[in-house]
């Protein structure tokens, strides 16, 4: 009966029992001085514990900032290649302007960004239009190209 009014009573008393049966290290101790003691090592264990929670949550810390700062470093030079990339892409495109007799007199100007090239401009004709589109399309690394040049009406 006195189990089913305390239930903390008795799990304590299970628990007294074992400390008090089994311990031959401090056998003078009483019941109260070995929970004291068990109470005094389980601190000490859970604080050393923490100590080693701590350390590990300092070292997985510096790890994740290391790849965080190895990914951006990626991403930076990524993105550095690409606007190099694109600066290629345009230089390119206009020396192919400048080259072909149709549009070197032609006043073109050319803009890339992700390999997508923009063309605006007047062209003389058609043909002048077309072909201005053909030597953009014709750089390595061009993905696509947007012609917005007009043809002039004189």
């Amino acid at each position: 009966m006195i189990a089913m009014r305390s239930p903390a009573l008795t799990i304590a008393v299970l628990l007294a029992f074992p400390l008090a049966a089994c311990d031959t290290k401090h056998p003078g101790e009483t019941v109260g001085q070995k929970l004291d003691r068990a109470v005094e090592v389980t601190k000490e264990k859970t604080a050393e514990a923490g100590g080693k929670i701590a350390a590990t949550t300092v070292a997985l810390s510096n790890k994740i900032e290391a790849g965080s700062e190895r990914a951006a470093a990626k991403f930076e030079a990524s993105d550095a290649k690409a606007a190099l990339s694109d600066t290629a892409i345009t230089a390119s495109v206009k020396a192919g302007l400048l080259k072909d007799p149709d549009t070197s007199a032609v006043n073109i100007e050319v803009d890339t960004n992700n390999g997508i090239v923009a063309l605006n401009g007047v062209a003389r004709s058609a043909a002048a239009r077309v072909r201005a589109e053909v030597i953009a399309r014709s750089v390595k690394g061009v993905n696509d190209v947007r012609n917005y040049v007009v043809v002039s009406q004189s």
